[in-house]
């Protein structure tokens, strides 16, 4: 029964992190809210698309923040903190060299992708790329605050992300009611909230001693593989909806997506702990089943209100943000809420597998998501037809890593390699 119970210390992280996480919600909440009231539902269709763009390069290098986050706690565990200053000058090296090529292939493909999915201008996505190559310096550098459990500054940098999207959307789209407004909005932000986190390094230096960076790669490599089917999972469905619906029901579409995404804000403060939890339960040799059950319990509680709300009062909360002419969003709101909550827990159990090593998942999360993209190129008629295939393929997928997760948690204890 050893680690049933949560520590005081994990107690306060969580609620940390989710007051961090909902100040920053309600910010970006307000953020897409006033896009979609600034723009006619076909340009709505253009942004909400080209935002699943931004988040399906994120969600793809979103590995280096728990990678790095669980070297760097392992690290300080050791007694070894000093270390993360010189891992630190390592990755962002790493990062500002991949930083021109993600910029410039983004940059060729964005007139393409722009007419295969009737975007009104190819600079919409020119600014989606650019946004998602810069988030890979800010995301290491989220990391390595997870790891060292410097979660006020992280909470800082991340409410000053959304507070400076917000504020930049409002001037932007003052002169220019364009969904390319609102993406340059978005890069703004991650700029400036790379250069707050950077301000927290500029009195510390880096030892001499080389960082292990081949460790970040190597618990890195098969999280790129997990993220890749997480971005399937989704986004799809939203770029499904801007190919195949009317640009009135994509736009209806993307309102819904808006709104749902609060839960995939839910999610990100126990996706942070995680993995300094896990890796804090493995450095003691503990089992990491109650921890990870904790972290899906909580994720499912706290999803419980936006779930009620969406439910109980489609039409009211989608004419009340968005305006009449989105009044088609309401009656998708409640379904897609409810399978994003699926697809989320998936993906929490999913990560904990990789975490400690149980690398059988990444093929299996995979393959469903290349079944899920699949399903919607078959079936695409309408928004519930889109939103019935992610319940069927998610749902497979949250059986099959739970599946997964009971067969390799049998004993007590949960052995994993240790770092060199």
């Amino acid at each position: 029964m050893t680690g049933m119970l949560p520590s005081r210390t994990e107690v306060a992280d969580v609620a940390g992190l989710v007051a961090g996480a909902a100040t920053a919600a309600v910010l970006n909440f307000a953020y897409v809210v006033y896009v979609g009231r600034s723009l006619q539902p076909g340009e709505y269709a253009d942004f909400g698309a080209a935002l699943s763009v931004v988040f399906v390069v994120t969600l793809i290098i979103g590995p280096v923040a728990p990678s790095l986050s669980r070297v760097a706690a392992t690290m300080v565990i050791r007694g070894e903190g000093s270390r993360v200053r010189s891992l630190r000058a390592s990755a962002l090296k790493w990062s500002g060299i991949c930083l021109i090529p993600m910029i410039a292939a983004g940059l060729a493909v964005s007139p393409l992708f722009s007419r295969s999915f009737h975007f009104r201008s190819a600079t919409t996505l020119m600014a989606a790329f650019s946004a998602s190559a810069f988030y890979l310096l800010l995301t290491a550098e989220r990391g390595l605050l997870q790891g060292l459990r410097r979660f006020a500054a992280h909470n800082v940098s991340t409410v000053m992300e959304a507070l400076t999207r917000f504020a930049a959307a409002v001037v932007l789209i003052a002169f220019f009611r364009t969904a390319t407004a609102a993406l340059v909005a978005y890069l703004l932000s991650i700029i400036t909230a790379e250069v707050l986190i950077a301000g927290n390094w500029r009195d510390r230096h880096a030892d001499q001693e080389p960082a292990p960076l081949a460790d970040v790669f190597r618990f890195a490599a098969p999280m790129f593989g997990l993220m890749i089917g997480a971005a399937a999972f989704q986004n799809a469905d939203l770029l499904a909806a801007k190919r195949w619906l009317s640009p009135p029901s994509a736009g209806a579409y993307a309102a819904a997506s808006a709104l749902t995404r609060t839960i995939g804000v839910l999610f990100v403060p126990l996706y942070i702990l995680a993995g300094p939890t896990i890796a804090s339960h493995q450095e003691r040799g503990e089992s990491i089943r109650w921890a990870t059950l904790r972290m899906v319990a909580y994720f499912v509680g706290l999803t419980a209100v936006p779930i009620i709300l969406f439910a109980c009062f489609p039409k009211i909360i989608v004419t009340l943000l968005f305006g009449d002419q989105y009044a088609e969003a309401a009656l998708i709101l409640g379904p897609l809420a409810g399978a994003m909550v699926i697809g989320y827990s998936g993906l929490l159990i999913a990560q904990t597998l990789v975490v400690s090593r149980r690398f059988l998942v990444v093929p299996c999360y995979l393959v469903l998501a290349a079944i899920q993209i699949g399903s919607f190129v078959v079936n695409h008629t309408s928004a519930m037809a889109i939103i019935r295939e992610m319940y069927a393929v998610q749902g497979i997928a949250l059986v099959t890593v739970l599946a997964l997760f009971l067969m390799t948690e049998r004993g007590d204890k949960q052995h994993a390699e240790p770092i060199p």
